[in-house]
């Protein structure tokens, strides 16, 4: 989604797919600026904030900081490259970060 456009966050066919994803999993959807949603490592949202609670609201650090000390997902395994191998690594030009 383009991160400058605006987002619907209201049900319906403009709704954003983010805030159709978040408001289905929490059950609640923003109905002001500065809302906000914790999402855990693992992509899931953990819980929703509506836009009085200030950002540094006992509630919100503290579940903020237990989805920070979640442990990460494991890394995706690479794409496999015909016939089941995966795929090689590309390597860099001499001087040039991958």
């Amino acid at each position: 989604f383009p991160v400058f456009a605006k987002g619907q966050t209201a049900p319906g066919p403009g709704q954003s797919p983010v805030y159709a994803y978040l408001g289905a999993a929490t059950g609640k959807l923003p109905g002001w600026n500065f809302c906000k949603y914790v999402v855990g490592r693992d992509g899931r949202p953990r819980g929703f904030f509506a836009s009085n609670v200030d950002p540094d609201d006992a509630a919100l650090v503290a579940l903020l900081e237990r989805a920070l000390a979640e442990p990460a997902p494991p890394a995706p395994a690479p794409p496999a490259a015909a016939g089941g191998e995966a795929a090689p690594k590309q390597e860099a030009p001499e001087g040039k970060a991958p």
